[in-house]
């Protein structure tokens, strides 16, 4: 989980100046830097599969996929760095971090810690930036991703992909991703248990 610093208020700009110099990751929130956990095999397992399959699907197209050190702002002010995202327009040089202007993609990948917290809250402030069409958060315990995507009025729709044959299409960027490449060399237990234990209730 999250470690807050007790240190004076951040503004966005400041954060991205301060954070190129930390041994540690952290996410800006509420001007604050909120150090971030670690992550397991399996987190670590399938961000790099989602992202590997993302830059296969999108090389030569303007759209590119970028990994956990690539910042996404928050209109709000807060500052996220998403396990995955895609990005169809510049890239804004910021030290050794990338700022995103135009992420059209955020992925998470959902832990025990993490979940509830990826789903309310995070989900929620990227759906606050004008260029997202689409959010992915992906269970780390079973074949399981939830898929929300918006409409050209911005209404949100959210669709419950499940089971390692099943295939997720994202038009917007050309991309369609099948779970069993995102879920590769990954091995469950009580998948059953796993599904229903995450399936979250709007």
């Amino acid at each position: 989980m999250a470690q807050k610093l007790a240190i004076n208020t951040m503004y966005p700009d400041e954060f991205l100046g301060w954070v190129q110099n930390q041994e540690q990751r952290f996410e800006l929130v509420d001007g604050q830097p909120m150090m971030m956990g670690g992550a397991n095999r399996t987190h670590n397992e399938i961000a790099g599969n989602t992202y590997v399959s993302l830059k296969s699907q999108l090389k030569g197209k303007p759209c590119k996929p970028y990994e956990s050190d690539f910042a996404v702002k928050i209109p709000a002010g807060n500052i996220r760095y998403p396990d995955v995202s895609v990005d169809c327009g510049r890239a804004d040089g910021k030290g050794k971090d990338l700022v995103s202007n135009t992420p059209v993609l955020v992925v998470e990948v959902l832990s025990n810690s993490t979940r509830t917290f990826d789903f309310l809250k995070k989900a929620k402030e990227y759906k606050t930036i004008a260029s997202v069409e689409y959010i992915l958060l992906i269970d780390q315990d079973a074949p399981y991703v939830i898929f929300q995507c918006c409409d050209d009025n911005r209404k949100w729709d959210e669709f419950h992909i499940i089971g390692i044959d099943s295939k997720i299409e994202m038009p917007a960027i050309g991309v369609t991703l099948q779970l069993c490449d995102l879920y590769e060399d990954v091995m469950f237990e009580n998948i059953l248990e796993n599904i229903e234990s995450s399936n979250f209730k709007p």
